[in-house]
């Protein structure tokens, strides 16, 4: 009995411990093989799912949002950044930024059909690791910092 309520004490404490905010501010997804900030918004009138990155609908309804793809692919990330241009231009959409910061990351800004775009992509063996945020244009501008600050701390755990 002893060991009962000094497990379920025990188990009360560290789960208490990982919910205090700033303690669990970072995701770890570790069958994935990565960790992101958590991206945090008010909650406003209407709902929104943590989980999956959304922050609450602006005025126009859409749900500002980052999302983590893994995406095999086996060619060189100079190849990714030509289909993804060519992606982007066959849409389109306006190509604001494409730049290759390091080896093996790639950056994506882009603009079209009232959304805005941005992403990093990190290629590691054969798959790359595709962080986008999405925001309508119309809001973009009050969100840009936070949304890229959140997909600038993608890191792969190595």
């Amino acid at each position: 009995m002893k060991k009962s309520v000094l497990f379920f004490c025990l188990s009360f404490i560290l789960f208490f411990l990982a919910c205090l905010p700033g303690l669990a501010s970072t995701l770890d997804f570790e069958k994935n093989g990565f960790t992101i900030d958590a991206l945090e918004g008010e909650v406003g009138s209407k709902p929104y799912q943590v989980l999956v990155m959304f922050l609450p609908p602006t005025a126009d309804g859409f749900a500002p949002n980052i999302n983590v793809q893994i995406q095999p692919y086996t060619g060189a990330l100079a190849d990714y950044k030509a289909l993804s241009k060519q992606q982007i231009e066959n849409a389109g959409w306006e190509l604001l930024e494409l730049a290759t910061p390091g080896k093996n990351v790639l950056i994506l800004e882009f603009a079209g059909d009232g959304l805005h775009w941005y992403a990093k992509a990190v290629k590691d063996g054969d798959r790359v690791y595709l962080v986008t945020a999405t925001a309508s244009e119309n809001f973009w501008g009050d969100l840009a910092e936070q949304l890229k600050s959140k997909v600038g701390s993608f890191k792969l755990k190595k």
